[in-house]
């Protein structure tokens, strides 16, 4: 909080304690003048008793009031108009901690909002990888907060999709997914997502169905889909790490729990 908004407050309770003095002060001073019997019977220390509590009464009841009426309801970002252009920070992926035995209806439950585009329940350090699209960044910084009203949800980290990078967009099916985390050293972020944008489907190994540059600890994020662990190792192995050299975190998809958004 800077001094402007400290001043601002300090005036605003100053306002309500004489504002509760003030109205204290008149509705006794109105008892004792139309009921002349309670000026005979009552002492003045009583009716400063009196008035004291009538003040702390009144300024309990104002500072309530206040503090309910400027706490705002949780935000609920408004869904993206399809075809509305983004803006940079509207699309992330979230990885998600949950408790346990959790993921698949939480996942279930975060696929059903605008925003969400899938949500799939995961092996390995998270739990839950949602993607997101939000339309700009104030709107995901709200989706954050409505997250944040999950008890079942004990952690999360963000990456933000970057915008001045081409992207292959995904297609969603119910068979093996999993999602690699791709670090590289010196900034190649570029040409490996053009030499993966070139990438044409191979049998042997996992196909790549999703690229696209995030902002964080990580450089590019892949989507992708396999038959079985052999296709996946090729990739991973022998694509990934070798022929990109880059660092890898794979964490594949729990088989039928992923949740599409139905648009």
């Amino acid at each position: 909080m800077d001094w402007k908004s400290s001043l601002k407050e300090t005036s605003r309770k100053w306002i309500v304690e004489v504002a509760a003095a003030i109205i204290s002060a008149a509705i006794l001073y109105g008892l004792r003048s139309f009921i002349p019997q309670l000026s005979e019977t009552l002492a003045i220390s009583t009716w400063i008793i009196l008035w004291v509590a009538v003040v702390i009464t009144l300024l309990i009841v104002t500072i309530f009031v206040q503090r309910h009426q400027s706490r705002s309801p949780a935000y609920i970002p408004p869904p993206v108009r399809p075809g509305a252009p983004r803006e940079e920070g509207g699309e992330a992926y979230i990885f998600l901690k949950v408790e346990p035995k959790e993921s698949a209806s939480v996942a279930q439950t975060l696929s059903r909002r605008d925003e969400v585009e899938y949500a799939a329940a995961v092996w390995g350090q998270w739990d839950i990888i949602i993607r997101v699209q939000t339309g700009n960044a104030r709107s995901l910084i709200g989706f954050l907060r409505y997250l944040q009203g999950f008890r079942e949800i004990k952690r999360t980290d963000t990456y933000i999709v970057r915008q001045d990078q081409s992207q292959t967009h995904v297609d969603a099916t119910e068979e093996h997914w999993a999602f690699l985390l791709l670090r590289l050293s010196g900034q190649r972020a570029d040409a490996s997502l053009e030499k993966i944008s070139r990438e044409t489907k191979q049998t042997n190994r996992a196909t790549i169905q999703h690229a696209v540059g995030i902002l964080g600890q990580y450089d590019i994020i892949l989507t992708v889909r396999y038959d079985g662990d052999e296709q996946l190792r090729i990739l991973v192995m022998d694509y990934i790490q070798h022929d990109l050299q880059a660092e890898t975190t794979t964490m594949p998809a729990i088989r039928n729990m992923v949740y599409k958004h139905n648009r």
